[in-house]
């Protein structure tokens, strides 16, 4: 294998690598890894099925979430490295909870890996005013039994026209910048929706990312049955 081969794919596993970083400390709406303070709503369930890839990687994705309460949703997500192939293997299962404290402007959220010693914590902001919406987040990922403690925070803007959503975000660590996207989504109806966004760091030699998801949101109340 030559050099330049060798290169390319440590770069495609490096962004994976990042990728998890950052899906440690939120699950956003996709196709953004900012988070906004909106929770399931009650009694509801929604999945979100993705494919994180870029030359020789591929990550595939699942996240289940279920509103217990008006104020707090319970995610379940689930992530299987398809490519390259001697890095298959499934993540560690982990465990994802949100906290409305001021419902639909700011929101706490805990992430815990059910079997490792990482946990993140993170604290979110999002106001939507006309078309645009704003999201900030700041928190922190953590090794438990050692002392590496990383801050992380995002910034995303979307803009909505009808049924189409664009946008885009940055994040990073305490070290600097280290992600951006641009993203989109297009809502069928209200319960299903398609994204697709495009994202690198902030590396000299830069690594590319893209991802494409759908979003499906149920059981579907008897009003939506009737408006489609």
């Amino acid at each position: 294998m030559n050099r330049n081969k060798v290169a390319s794919i440590g770069s495609t596993i490096f962004i994976f690598m990042l990728l998890g970083g950052l899906m440690i400390s939120s699950y956003a709406a996709r196709p953004y890894h900012t988070d906004d303070p909106g929770t399931t709503e009650k009694g509801k369930f929604e999945l979100e099925v993705s494919d994180d890839y870029w030359s020789n990687a591929s990550n595939l994705g699942l996240v289940f979430k279920h509103g217990f309460t008006d104020r707090m949703e319970l995610d379940l997500p689930l992530n299987y490295t398809l490519l390259p192939n001697d890095e298959r293997a499934a993540a560690p299962v982990q465990a994802y909870m949100k906290f409305a404290l001021i419902p639909d402007l700011f929101a706490a959220t805990l992430t815990a890996s059910l079997a490792e010693p990482d946990y993140a914590v993170n604290l979110i902001c999002g106001k939507k005013i006309g078309s645009f919406t704003t999201n900030a987040n700041l928190g922190a990922s953590i090794i438990g039994n050692t002392n590496d403690v990383d801050m992380t925070y995002a910034l995303s803007e979307t803009y909505d026209i009808g049924k189409f959503q664009g946008g885009a975000e940055l994040g990073g660590t305490q070290e600097g910048f280290n992600w951006w996207q641009i993203g989109a989504r297009f809502f069928f109806t209200e319960w299903c929706s398609i994204d697709a966004g495009f994202g690198g760091d902030f590396a000299k030699k830069m690594t590319n990312n893209v991802t494409t998801g759908l979003w499906f949101a149920f059981p579907l109340s008897k009003e939506e049955k009737k408006g489609e």
